[in-house]
C-alpha cells in the first residue's frame, strides 16, 4: 500500500475524533512517578525544556507536557491532523508549534530538542529503510544529552494478531481492530526486550526499561515502556 493512502487513513481517523485532554497513564507516571528503578522528575528540569511528541496523535499528551513548564513541539503525518489539533490546543490556551513529518524525516534542526517522546510511533517503519534509521533520526533531533522516551509494542500486543513477516523482526498489519487504519502498515517487531536493547544502543544509553501487560477484556496490550540518553 502506497505511504500516501496510509497518511489519508489517519487523517479520516483523526479528524473525525474531538482531540483528547487525557494524557496517556504510562506517561505519567513516566514524567511523575517515583519508583526503585526510576524519578525522571529529580534527574531532570522540565520546565523551560523542549519537547517534541513524534506522532501525537490526537494531541492528548500536550496537555500534560504543558502542565509540567515544557516549550511543545511535535509531529503527526497529515497537515490536516496539524492543523486540528493545533486549532484544539489554541482553544485551551496551549501554545506548541506543530509540523507534518514523518519518523525518518522529522522537521526540526539538529541538537534542538531536550526531549523526545515517541508513544507508539517509533516502530512505524514508513518510508525508512530500517529501524535503527528511525532511532539515528531521533538522535539527531535530540540534544546530546537529551532524553528519548518510548513506547513499543511487545510480539504478543493485539495489533501483531495474524501479521505477516516480511524479514527479520519487520511485519506487516494485516488485522487492526481500529477500522483497520493500519492495515498494511510496516512496523519492527521485538521478539524479547534483549533484542531491543541491542537495537538502541548505538544511538542511546538505555536508562529505564520496563515492560506492561494489560487484558483489556480480550484485547492484549502488551508494551516495552524505555527511557533512553542520546550518546
Amino acid at each position: 500500500m502506497r505511504s500516501s493512502q496510509l497518511r489519508d487513513r489517519y487523517k479520516d481517523f483523526y479528524l473525525r475524533r474531538e482531540p483528547a485532554v487525557f494524557p496517556n497513564e504510562a506517561l505519567i507516571r513516566i514524567f511523575l512517578g517515583s519508583y526503585p528503578n526510576l524519578h525522571l522528575d529529580r534527574e531532570f528540569s522540565y520546565r523551560g525544556k523542549r519537547f517534541c511528541d513524534v506522532g501525537f496523535g490526537d494531541g492528548r499528551n500536550f496537555h500534560l507536557l504543558n502542565f509540567l513548564g515544557a516549550d511543545l513541539f511535535g509531529t503527526e503525518v497529515h497537515p490536516d491532523i496539524v492543523e486540528h489539533v493545533k486549532l484544539h490546543l489554541a482553544q485551551r490556551g496551549v501554545n506548541a508549534e506543530l509540523r507534518d513529518g514523518f519518523n525518518h524525516a522529522l522537521p526540526f534542526s539538529d541538537n534542538s530538542m531536550d526531549f523526545l517522546i515517541s508513544w507508539n510511533s517509533c516502530y512505524y517503519i514508513g518510508q525508512a529503510s530500517s529501524f535503527e534509521e528511525i532511532l539515528g533520526e531521533y538522535a539527531r533531533l535530540l540534544k546530546p544529552g537529551g532524553v528519548f522516551i518510548f513506547s513499543v509494542p511487545q510480539k504478543s500486543n493485539f495489533i501483531f494478531e495474524n501479521a505477516r513477516e516480511i524479514a527479520p523482526g519487520y511485519v506487516t498489519i494485516k488485522q487492526d481492530p481500529y477500522d483497520g487504519i493500519r492495515n498494511g502498515e510496516i512496523m519492527r517487531r521485538f521478539a524479547c526486550e534483549a533484542e531491543l536493547r541491542d537495537c538502541l544502543r548505538g544511538c542511546f544509553h538505555v536508562h529505564a526499561l520496563t515492560d506492561s501487560y494489560t487484558n483489556y477484556f480480550g484485547e492484549i496490550h502488551a508494551h516495552f515502556f524505555g527511557v533512553a540518553i542520546n550518546r
